[in-house]
């Protein structure tokens, strides 16, 4: 969900949209797997307050669905501080960062993601 292009995503949307995606990759103990990945922590992100917002209407119904989780946010919310001069080292505009963070990021997903204990 792109929550930049399409905004917050509501309590009852995220019900269905995440009760989808838990059919449509095979959840609820049938092998699959299904994740909601939070919004990252830029200073835009932590000014809005999206983290408190994501957990408040998108947490439950993700786990209610029986996908997972990905708290992308926490792991990024430091990076909301970084100062000016070295703002260009994390990120490539005022919300996305530079593919290393990505690339470290995605390196997070697929240690969750081969860990099935």
């Amino acid at each position: 969900y792109n929550r930049g292009l399409w905004g917050g995503l509501e309590t009852e949307r995220a019900t269905s949209v995440m009760k989808s995606f838990s059919y449509f990759t095979g959840g609820h103990g049938q092998d699959g797997r299904c994740f909601f990945k939070t919004s990252n922590g830029s200073k835009m992100a932590v000014e809005s307050n999206l983290s408190t917002w994501e957990n408040d209407n998108v947490r439950q119904p993700t786990l209610n669905a029986g996908c997972e989780y990905f708290d992308a946010y926490h792991l990024t919310e430091e990076f909301s501080t970084v100062p000016d001069d070295e703002h260009k080292i994390v990120f490539w505009d005022s919300v996305h960062y530079q593919p290393w963070v990505y690339e470290e990021l995605n390196q997070m997903l697929l240690n969750i993601l081969c860990n099935t204990q």
